[in-house]
């Protein structure tokens, strides 16, 4: 299976020449096998090569592994984006209007000041070809700088 994704798959993209420095927010470092969950990891992968996606979201009921599941499928294919993958973990995340800081952080880009979160965001990662992982993304009230820039963002 072709896991070469173009700047349209991913939430947010675009081109730069060199990797992004993530400071202190390293990607997870997979210890332990994954077994099962092939026919995911395949359908995650196959979503991801499809040119017209550019958000694609895990939901079950907690427990079920679902960051475990995109860590894996991040693992695999990191390699494709010339700026890697970026997981960027949300549960420690206080409030909505941090979610913009944090991934800009994690992506080695300081969120540009002006503008409304999303605007940030867009600015933050603009200039990456990568993977934005978002472990533990609330879709109730943490989305909307995220829905902005997607909507809003680079192709």
């Amino acid at each position: 299976m072709s896991t070469s994704p173009s700047p349209p798959t991913d939430v947010v993209a675009g081109d730069q020449d060199a990797r992004p420095d993530r400071g202190e927010r390293p990607n997870p470092v997979l210890s332990t096998k994954f077994i099962g969950r092939d026919a995911d990891i395949s359908l995650i992968l196959a979503h991801l090569d499809d040119h017209s996606t550019r958000l694609l979201t895990l939901i079950g009921p907690g427990g079920v592994g679902k960051t475990r599941l995109a860590e894996v499928v991040m693992s695999r294919i990191e390699g494709d984006y010339a700026d890697g993958a970026v997981f960027v973990p949300l549960a420690s995340i206080p409030g909505s209007d941090l979610v913009p800081q944090a991934v800009a952080r994690a992506c080695g880009n300081p969120e540009r000041g002006g503008g409304s979160p999303g605007e940030g965001l867009i600015a933050a990662v603009r200039p990456l070809h990568v993977l934005l992982v978002l472990a533990k993304l609330d879709l109730g009230s943490r989305t909307s700088a995220v829905a902005y820039a997607i909507r809003h963002g680079p192709a």
